[in-house]
């Protein structure tokens, strides 16, 4: 809470109208302005406290979302390349608005939530093109992390204003968040509809707690619509509420998450059928084990990422972090909210510790509770030192949070793509296919795509999870056969190709690499080859 302004001060300035309608109630003849030297006392620091926190949310949310958009900006640029997944999403809802039904007509490996969020912005690219909107999108998205960062500091704005700028200073610079926040990904929408359920749920004592109770089961409905192991972070918070609330609440949240999965998921399961369910459920249920050890994948959620395992040193600092990390759970503990956020944080971990694959995106799922927990400890341990020893430990604070950071906004995001100089060579009467969607998006070639009838593949890599024997292990791709002669059937189904991802037999087989080897180049720049597809 910003200084000079007390607890007391705030609740006297909200409570003043009132006090004056009952006196004057039960005293007719006295004057009305028995209450007003308090109401004029206190209002002016009302505005006082308002206006900081304006300023102080418009900070977070500049810091975060130039966080994001510099790393894209000096890597790929708002038209590059980024880390695949983005590009299959976009592409989905571009699909989407042409009429091509997710499931049904192409592989989808999550649920619908990210398509009907993209949407809007497909169909914008119908006027502006799929390149444009979708530079667009990848803006909006950054502004959505910008916007989570706000909703952590205003759930911790009753712990106090070192509380609220720590933990939004937290999500707006963590490496995890920005990455998350710096394309069209999952992680965000999912980590906002968390944020804003907890919000909803702090206020649960105030009025309309039954509608306020309805919004946060429907908020983390949403959030597994957007990324199925929202399911778990769901059921956390419900049993939270049948703990904390009584049956009506819990009956108001569990109706609030039936209305938000049946609206976004009902539709897409009545046009696909049991498809959907064995796309999302069952080929994720059936992913591969991932090399990525626990050391690993604790360092990675703890935004260490930018420390690599074979940097010295790397293995104590991820040691260090975590105790810090640790000790923090345990000053946080000692209020309602920071319990909340420690249970959120252990939930969200424990699944990332479980997943059979590895992603750097994976770590996004834990982030906002992450952010609260250091929020949190924060707020119950600044306020108890002297004020030149508060001042001292908050100047430590932050200059810790920015040295946490700074390796990974370094890093850029994303490959430039010379879709200019490639674009004649794709401008073709026939189809033009990709194992990466984004160069089609970046092209223009999806439209005029999905406008043939083409056969759309917009997800190559996913279909190495669907086409598998039910009941045996995942194959890896290369021993894959079935997929093998998928990717080489529409690669070559095209009148010209882009292969991106697996160009140097990543993925590929030895065969599949010759074959795609003696295709003829017919356009090259920086690196990528558009191939003409020969029987």
């Amino acid at each position: 809470m910003p200084a000079g302004l007390r607890a007391q001060d705030v609740l006297s300035a909200l409570a003043a109208p009132w006090r004056v309608s009952i006196f004057v109630a039960r005293h007719p003849g006295a004057p009305a302005v028995v209450s007003a030297p308090r109401r004029s006392a206190a209002g002016p620091r009302l505005v006082d406290a308002r206006a900081g926190w304006s300023v102080l949310a418009l900070g977070l949310g500049t810091v975060a979302f130039l966080a994001r958009l510099v790393p894209v900006l000096r890597g790929g640029g708002l038209f590059g390349l980024g880390n695949y997944d983005d590009g299959v999403y976009f592409s989905a809802a571009v699909a989407l608005s042409h009429g091509v039904v997710p499931y049904r007509d192409f592989l989808l490996l999550h649920p619908p939530g990210i398509v009907v969020l993209l949407w809007p912005f497909a169909v914008l690219g119908h006027v502006t093109g799929s390149a444009v909107a979708f530079a667009v999108a990848r803006v909006a998205f950054m502004a959505l992390g910008a916007t989570n960062a706000v909703l952590v500091a205003l759930l911790l704005r009753r712990s106090g204003t070192p509380a609220a700028v720590v933990g939004g200073l937290a999500y707006a610079l963590a490496l995890p968040a920005v990455y998350i926040g710096s394309s069209t990904l999952l992680e965000t929408p999912a980590s906002t509809c968390l944020l804003g359920a907890l919000l909803l749920l702090d206020r649960v004592a105030e009025r309309r707690a039954w509608a306020r109770v309805f919004g946060a089961g429907l908020l983390l409905a949403l959030a597994a619509d957007t990324k199925i192991w929202n399911v778990v972070v769901g059921a956390a918070v419900l049993l939270w509420v049948v703990l904390r609330s009584g049956p009506r609440r819990t009956a108001a949240f569990v109706l609030g998450g039936a209305v938000g999965g049946v609206a976004v998921c009902l539709p897409f399961l009545l046009l696909a059928g049991p498809t959907m369910w064995r796309m999302v459920v069952l080929d994720q249920l059936a992913r591969g084990g991932s090399d990525a050890p626990v050391a690993v994948r604790v360092s990675d959620v703890l935004g260490l990422t930018a420390w690599q395992p074979d940097v010295v040193g790397w293995s104590a600092l991820t040691v260090v972090a975590a105790a810090v990390a640790l000790g923090c759970c345990v000053l946080a503990c000692r209020r309602p909210s920071g319990r909340t956020a420690v249970v959120l944080l252990a939930t969200t971990t424990a699944l990332l510790l479980q997943v059979p694959s590895w992603y750097p995106h994976y770590p996004g799922l834990a982030v906002g509770p992450l952010a609260l927990v250091l929020g949190s400890a924060a707020g119950v341990a600044l306020p108890t030192l002297a004020s030149w020893r508060r001042a001292v430990a908050g100047v430590a604070v932050l200059a810790a949070l920015v040295a946490w950071a700074v390796p990974g906004l370094q890093r850029p995001f994303g490959t430039r793509f010379p879709a200019a100089r490639l674009a004649a060579a794709t401008d073709v009467s026939g189809c033009v296919t990709s194992d990466d969607p984004t160069t089609l998006l970046e092209l223009g070639a999806l439209d005029r795509d999905l406008a043939r009838r083409c056969p759309v593949v917009l997800d190559l890599s996913g279909y190495s999870y669907d086409l598998r024997t039910p009941g045996r292990p995942y194959p890896a791709r290369r021993r894959n056969t079935a997929w093998q002669q998928r990717a080489m059937t529409y690669l070559g189904s095209g009148t010209a190709t882009l292969v991106v991802r697996f160009a140097h037999a990543v993925g590929f087989s030895a065969r599949s690499t010759r074959t795609v080897d003696r295709w003829p180049v017919v356009a090259a720049s920086h690196g990528y080859d558009v191939r003409r597809p020969e029987a």
